[in-house]
């Protein structure tokens, strides 16, 4: 993305807000302020929307495939 001092970024399913349909949409952590941006593709310079997650915590993991 570039201009987000990107944390994680990739694909993510959201529903819509009207007509509670699922779409595919690019998704980018920004780490502070702590924003979720989503975007139509990956391709996009401007969001769709975005998530505060000023109030949250985020914390990362690894997935243990073993199991």
């Amino acid at each position: 993305m570039g201009i987000w001092d990107a944390v994680k970024e990739g694909e993510l399913v959201k529903q819509s807000r009207v007509m509670k349909n699922w779409s595919i949409r690019w998704f980018v952590l920004q780490a502070s302020p702590p924003v979720l941006f989503y975007f139509k593709s990956s391709k996009e310079a401007v969001p769709l929307g975005e998530i505060s997650l000023l109030d949250c915590v985020v914390c990362c993991f690894q997935l243990n495939n073993s199991i």
